[in-house]
């Protein structure tokens, strides 16, 4: 993400207020005549009124909402005239500043000329009315029985359906021009469309994060615009074209032909998981016909490739493009050189009809799994335009028909025929994969191919099997996204998902357990990652799109992520510990590249990293900013143990918010402790130190939450036993226990906190009624090791036990002041201590240990 990108707002579903949705009133029954009661206007914005706090009713936006960092206020009567009887709000529009003393709001003074009344207004009913119609789903989807397939409007129940994801998407602005749209499944539209603040800080930290960045590549000549530079770079002077000065920085002859044989070696099988597209026999022949050898002998013995030339004068120069393409995966890595990356360049450019061969489709596919492996650093825009090629390619040659009556009898040209069927299979997820990643629909639709009608032959190696069993599954998921008349059922999606993954994989532990890891095949694992990754985005958009909440979903939600993080650590290491015994060569200081098999678990969990990251800090950030909550980090008394051996959480269990968090921390600290070969070899690729650098910047924002809420709740707390006991005068400590980053601390000195104000004549007194302000079910194991002891004060009375005070009657309407009270300490002490992270003179101190450890 670029602190520079800019948003654009659509009229939709994620246009609320902090994730919530707007007020709307419910939908009356024709057939009944509900009793009229007598209503007080409301005066309220919509967000103020839900959450249950105190509104000062300024118009555009109130102070509470420019506490919570929100853009806009809704009141029930934007949408009427002044002179309606019912208006309640102000024509003109005045200055709000906010109340925590770090930004600052300025407003006109004056209405604004007619067009800009009109837009607001019309943005404005657009809202509602959608807000409306999210309403009627809702209604909708509980008087439909559960199915297993979304529903279809038209359907028997005659109920009217709306897709309320149609129009959640992203248009990402950068500064310099360039426009991309991302959809409903991509991880940028989650994030950027839920305005929790977590963005804010993210962007602001990365800034400083990117000056190092830019230092890193600069000084190892990475560049994500190689390819738009290629047209800037002069060619070899001393030879007459591109193909001669492809020839002088091949290797030669002989080394070539052992590189090949060693791709297509038995020893080699998981390494290079594209063997199923390609016919060894057929390589090699394409290999002897096209490259031609020397007639000179170096000092070695060995001879220089002289040239390259295409086996018919139909010029396809495919087959000599897959053969490069293996070079690039076995001997080039992440340094190809100039004179066959324009090459490469040139064979996925070309528009003429006269490209439609068999290799041009291997090509391209080839090309999309490397820039995957080495080209990724979490930005799968990358692979669109190819994917897009590589899909019209296979349709274009009549892969998604009968291949073995289309292709009988043509062997001696294309290959195997089930090889044939096996890079279709390939096309089919790579197009499925960029799709669900980028948010957009599928390239292959439905109309050219039917996903249902696909069957699994008793010849299909086993991952092409599995392949083809998920595809079925997952393809019609994608397309229902972009449906207008289908409402896509999330719920049962990931329940589906579920049953897949039971059927289709061994235990969980497999996956999550660094030892037991080793025993399940590559092609499992990436299979496997695709299904986490879709898991979190349906969990996360019925979260904050569907606005479903329940302790169901959360658990749920949390306990994916933390599968996720532990597959892709033992990932990370189990690959690596194979390149130390299969390549230990490769792990001299002096080696430039990533190893081949650590270099593939980035092909293999592509997407889930960031994704998962992504989705669990922004949420726990969410968690840690809202006080209507109850005293979360107070409450959190002990550790929990929580086991990750199953993606179902049982339903009288619960994930505790710092629990999860916790567990986070260990499973990532393993990375910043791991074997000191493993941290040099990461530090050799763009994808890894963008990796390490993200998470970096992500746990600081939630470090720097979490120690200034401990803060705020110590304090609080200590207020509220004064107010249990008047006689206790003993000081609140102000002590804050360091936190832990990765190797080192961070450790902030913010002004102390002033004791927070007294509270008026609680009855009974006011520090339960704050524990109870809509407390996290996921804390009540912690308050029931509480609830049987008693708290005993300086003057030996005892307290009434924290189990009477929850459940005493409280005083509804001075729980949202209290909130209030409690969010505004935080935010005020919490912005003078990120300001102080932020303006360090020296921005390379916050991650001085990740590049001290990996020596960048």
């Amino acid at each position: 993400m670029n602190s520079r990108d800019l948003e654009v707002e659509f009229p939709s579903s994620q246009r609320v207020q902090g994730g919530r949705p707007l007020e709307t009133s419910p939908l009356s029954d024709s057939t009944k005549q509900p009793k009229k009661k007598r209503r007080k206007p409301i005066t309220s914005c919509a967000f103020c009124r839900q959450r249950k706090l105190k509104c000062d009713q300024k118009r555009p936006i109130c102070s509470t909402c420019i506490g919570r960092k929100l853009t806009t206020c809704v009141y029930a009567d934007d949408n009427l005239s002044p002179n309606d009887s019912r208006y309640t709000g102000p024509h003109s529009v005045g200055s709000s500043n906010s109340s925590h003393g770090t930004e600052s709001t300025t407003m006109m003074q004056a209405p604004p000329p007619n067009d800009l009344m009109y837009d607001s207004e019309s943005e404005l009913v657009e809202r509602v009315k959608y807000s409306e119609k999210q309403l009627e789903l809702v209604q909708n989807q509980d008087t439909q029985s559960s199915t297993s397939h979304s529903v279809p409007v038209g359907s028997t129940t005659k109920e009217t359906c709306i897709n309320p994801f149609k129009d959640f998407y992203f248009l990402q602005n950068k500064s310099y021009g360039r426009r991309i749209l991302y959809g409903p499944t991509s991880m940028k539209t989650f994030i950027k469309k839920n305005h929790w603040g977590f963005l804010t800080k993210y962007n602001q930290l990365w800034s400083k994060v990117k000056i190092e960045r830019t230092k890193w590549k600069k000084k190892r000549n990475i560049s994500n615009l190689k390819e738009l530079t290629m047209i800037e770079v002069d060619g070899n002077p001393n030879v007459h074209n591109l193909i001669a000065e492809v020839c002088t920085v091949l290797p030669t002859y002989e080394k070539t032909t052992s590189i090949l044989e060693s791709f297509f070696s038995e020893e080699n099988y998981d390494l290079y998981e594209l063997r199923t597209i390609l016919d060894k026999n057929k390589v090699m022949t394409d290999f002897y016909t096209a490259f031609t050898p020397s007639t000179q002998l170096l000092p070695n013995g060995e001879k220089l490739i002289a040239n390259l030339t295409p086996n018919n004068r139909k010029k396809n120069y495919y087959k000599i493009g897959v053969i490069l393409m293996i070079l690039a995966f076995a001997h080039y890595s992440e340094t190809i050189p100039n004179a066959i990356y324009k090459f490469f360049i040139m064979l996925t450019g070309f528009t003429t009809g006269k490209t439609s061969y068999v290799e041009r489709a291997q090509f391209l596919l080839l090309r999309h799994c490397y820039s995957q492996t080495f080209r990724n650093a979490g930005d799968n825009t990358h692979n669109v335009i190819i994917a897009d090629l590589l899909s019209d390619a296979g349709i274009t040659l009549g892969l998604n028909l009968d291949i073995k009556r289309n292709y009988f009898r043509q062997e001696n040209e294309v290959g195997p025929l089930d090889l044939l069927e096996n890079l279709w299979v390939w096309i089919v997820y790579a197009d499925f994969d960029v799709a669900f990643l980028n948010g957009r629909p599928l390239t292959i639709s439905t109309a050219h191919f039917n996903e249902q009608t696909w069957e699994v032959n008793p010849t299909d190696v086993p991952a092409i099997a599995k392949m083809k069993r998920f595809l079925k599954l997952a393809r019609p998921m994608v397309n229902d996204f972009y449906n207008p008349n289908i409402c896509p059922n999330l719920e049962s999606f990931c329940e589906n998902l579920l049953v897949f993954v039971e059927n289709e994989f061994p235990p969980i532990s497999y996956f999550t357990d660094k030892e037991l890891i080793s025993k399940v095949d590559v092609r499992s694992i990436r299979i496997f990652s695709s299904i986490l990754r879709m898991l979190v985005s349906f969990y996360s958009l019925r979260f904050a799109v569907l606005m479903e909440r329940s302790i169901d979903l959360k658990n749920h939600l949390i306990q994916t992520i933390l599968i996720s993080f532990s597959l892709v650590i033992n990932c990370t290491v189990h690959f690596f510990e194979i390149d130390r015994k299969r390549f230990p060569e490769m792990l001299r200081e002096d080696y430039p590249n990533i190893t081949p098999y650590l270099g593939m678990s980035l092909s293999v969990i592509n997407g889930l990293y960031p994704r998962v990251l992504s989705v669990f800090c922004a949420l726990i950030y969410f968690k840690l900013t809202l006080f209507e909550n109850g005293l979360l980090l107070a409450f959190d008394l002990e550790p929990q143990t929580w086991k990750l051996n199953t993606l179902r959480v049982p339903h009288n269990s619960s994930i505790h918010l710092m629990s999860s968090y916790n567990m986070y921390c260990q499973i990532f600290d393993s990375w910043y402790k791991a074997d000191p070969d493993l941290k040099l070899v990461m530090a050799r690729s763009h994808s890894f130190v963008i990796a390490l650098a993200l998470e970096r910047t992500y746990r600081t924002v939630l470090e720097k939450t979490i120690e200034y809420r401990r803060r705020t709740e110590e304090t609080w707390m200590s207020q509220i036993q004064k107010e249990l006991d008047p006689t206790q005068m003993e000081e609140a400590s102000n002590s804050v226990l360091p936190i832990t980053n990765g190797s080192s601390s961070v450790s902030l000195s913010p002004p102390s906190l002033a004791a927070p104000p007294p509270i008026p004549n609680p009855k009974p007194p006011m520090g339960p009624s704050l524990v109870n302000v809509g407390m996290d079910p996921g804390l009540q194991p912690h308050l029931q090791n509480v609830a049987g002891t008693s708290i005993t004060t300086t003057s030996s009375q005892t307290l009434p036990n924290v189990e009477n005070l929850i459940n005493a009657e409280n005083q509804p309407e001075i729980q949202p002041e209290i909130a209030q009270m409690v969010s505004d300490d935080f935010w005020e002490s919490y912005n003078i201590g990120w300001n102080q992270l932020i303006n360090q003179p020296d921005p390379a101190k916050i991650f001085a240990d990740i590049k001290q450890e990996l020596n960048l």
